[in-house]
């Protein structure tokens, strides 16, 4: 039996009453559970104020064998922006991506061996976890990249090779990255955009990729959130090069990052987002999950944010 938990986001006060709502005890500096284990889908970072703190629960919890976690792609920013290569950051110091990151680079200020020894932790965290009846990624199980990043890392986890590389737009590596940890998207019509969460005009969607999809479905229909701005006009099925869908006969898979609104539901039979916006302050959320395929609306358990 597992509790699948979303996007945390630094918010430590938030995560811990999560895990007391679900019975989860600290014991021996451990958070556990008599039958259950966590889940943790990635984005334990940035926004929040307590990033170093969620990072070292979660490694404990991991450590001790009562959790098992994913990479976010907020993880892989992190790992990125303070990895050096021939002199230069893999991730640019820019104005932007500082913004980003203000969160957490200053929960690790005075911390520099700590910040060192997650960092490390943080690498080695699987891209995926695949169990006997359900599958964890942080935002597209694609049959195909995951058969390849198979190939290239035999256990999930990053190289530096293959850091170095998934930092370089047009690589393999980088197209890996881009779809398993952000998702598959979409380039809208030409002169359509929409504002996302953060204030950030966007020319792009990122789209429902467990649907099938036909000459019926429009951008706004395939987005994975709804935005009144996004036209309903139809997408061109070239457009949806290689897409498979995620059929109903595939185990359950569970998904953080695209950030649901209302009341926790799930996005089809076997396919459910547990991140609920806790980094905008909203909710956190867990699915528990006892075996079933077909997932419930019934399972979830969240908590509001707590600053």
């Amino acid at each position: 039996m597992f509790d699948i938990i979303g996007d945390i986001h630094g918010y430590i006060v938030t995560l811990e009453r999560l895990l007391q709502k679900m019975g989860y005890r600290k014991t021996g500096g451990v958070y556990r559970h008599p039958d259950r284990k966590a889940v943790f889908v990635g984005d334990f970072t940035d926004r929040g104020p307590g990033v170093r703190a969620v990072l070292k629960l979660v490694k404990k919890m991991v450590d001790a064998g009562t959790a098992y976690a994913v990479m976010g792609n907020h993880e892989f920013n992190f790992i990125s922006y303070n990895t050096y290569y021939n002199g230069m950051p893999l991730r640019e110091h820019s104005l932007k991506t500082s913004r980003q990151i203000k969160e957490t680079e200053e929960s690790f200020k005075g911390k520099t061996e700590s910040k060192k020894k997650l960092l490390q932790w943080t690498q080695s965290l699987p891209l995926y976890l695949e169990f006997d009846n359900f599958r964890v990624i942080h935002a597209c199980w694609d049959f195909e990249y995951i058969e390849r990043l198979s190939e290239l890392l035999p256990d999930q986890k990053l190289t530096s090779e293959f850091l170095i590389k998934a930092n370089r737009v047009g690589t393999e590596e980088y197209r890996i990255i881009e779809i398993l940890l952000k998702g598959k998207e979409l380039i809208l019509p030409r002169g359509a955009s929409y504002t996302d969460k953060d204030g950030n005009n966007r020319r792009r969607i990122r789209y429902q990729w467990w649907r099938k999809v036909d000459a019926e479905t429009t951008y706004r229909r395939i987005a994975v959130n709804y935005e009144p701005e996004i036209p309903n006009t139809l997408v061109p099925l070239a457009e949806f090069h290689r897409h498979v869908p995620y059929l109903h006969e595939h185990k359950p898979v569970f998904v953080g990052h695209y950030w649901q609104r209302g009341t926790p539901r799930v996005l089809s039979a076997n396919v459910c987002c547990v991140d609920y916006g806790v980094g905008k302050c909203h909710l956190l959320v867990a699915y528990r999950f006892d075996g079933e395929q077909t997932l419930s609306n019934d399972k979830f358990i969240y908590v509001s944010c707590t600053e």
